[in-house]
């Protein structure tokens, strides 16, 4: 039978698969570069804000590096660099960009042209020292360097700012030993931490006018493509007729239509899932380092329901109607 259904209604399937595949394209865009742009690292990131009140304290520069230095489990470390768009870190883990050594630099893509190469190695200059690049960044951080240069210029000076920690599940146990370590040092100085939240229904109307053009654009072309929606809708005009004659109300002849549209849509959103996943996350075909995402598929559901709830089903009741008093004149 669904053999059946869909030999009957392949241009609203392929239309079901057009305008999902938009929108899942679409929103997996928006959360890919919402992702890249954030602080997390896995879901065990945590934010440490070290003396915010920059209260003068003993504890300095010195001692944040030689803690980081004595560390055998296996974690990340950094600093954002606001001003300059870099992150400045540490790692003991191979997790690149952050496991970069002393004097090497990841840096973006953008700014490829501005290398120097001598020795057979490119070079690019950064606040004030030269870095060798060992690998490029296609997300909208500029540059990650080794934070331990940072800290070995300025050893004295009082340790404060804002820092990332993420050492996977043990990254409790290792900020609490990180604050001992420094209170031990000093008693007086203040060390928080929460941990790096992610709500994706945030992260995609932190791109609000992104995420306007793909839904204007999937709605435009729902919209646009009613009429594939009639003219299917007209290969049951008989069988409506029928029923319609033995009793059956306009509303139950049209919520049977909508069934069987709605396992039609079903289909269709799994064929575009699947293509979607092909062009994202197998041949990379998308920019931004873009990845399929689950989420994509609840925002797809609501806004068809939606569209169906404000246009759909209202068109097609009107237009049922017309055609149920033509066939009963």
């Amino acid at each position: 039978m669904m053999a059946n259904i869909i030999k009957k209604s392949w241009r609203p399937l392929f239309f079901t698969i057009i305008v999902f595949g938009t929108i899942a394209g679409g929103i997996s865009m928006i959360l890919s570069v919402e992702e890249q742009m954030s602080n997390r690292i896995s879901n065990n990131t945590y934010v440490l804000s070290i003396n915010p009140n920059e209260v003068e304290t003993s504890v300095i520069n010195q001692d944040l590096l030689a803690w980081l230095q004595q560390q055998t489990t296996s974690f990340t470390f950094y600093k954002n660099m606001p001003q300059e768009a870099s992150r400045l870190s540490f790692s003991n883990e191979g997790r690149p960009p952050y496991n970069v050594a002393e004097g090497e630099a990841y840096i973006n893509v953008w700014y490829k042209d501005d290398q120097t190469f001598k020795n057979g190695k490119n070079y690019y200059y950064f606040d004030g020292k030269e870095y060798e690049v060992v690998g490029y960044l296609e997300n909208y951080t500029d540059i990650v360097a080794s934070i331990v240069p940072s800290l070995e210029a300025n050893p004295n000076a009082s340790l404060t700012g804002e820092y990332f920690l993420d050492a996977g599940k043990n990254s409790a146990a290792l900020i609490h030993n990180l604050s001992t370590t420094l209170q031990e040092a000093d008693n007086a100085i203040s060390l928080s931490f929460e941990k790096v939240a992610s709500n994706w229904i945030r992260e995609l109307f932190n791109q609000k006018f992104a995420l306007f053009i793909f839904i204007g654009t999937s709605a435009l072309l729902f919209v646009s493509g009613f009429t594939i929606v009639l003219s299917w809708v007209e290969k049951y005009k008989r069988e409506m007729f029928v029923r319609r004659l033995s009793g059956a109300s306009e509303t139950r002849l049209l919520l049977r239509v909508y069934l069987q549209m709605l396992g039609i849509r079903f289909i269709g959103v799994l064929i575009a899932s699947g293509i979607t996943i092909l062009i994202t996350n197998i041949c990379n075909l998308l920019p931004y380092q873009t990845v399929f995402r689950w989420e994509s598929i609840v925002v797809g559901v609501l806004i068809f329901f939606i569209i169906d709830v404000l246009y759909t089903f209202p068109m097609l009741f009107i237009n049922q109607k017309k055609q149920l008093i033509k066939i009963m004149r």
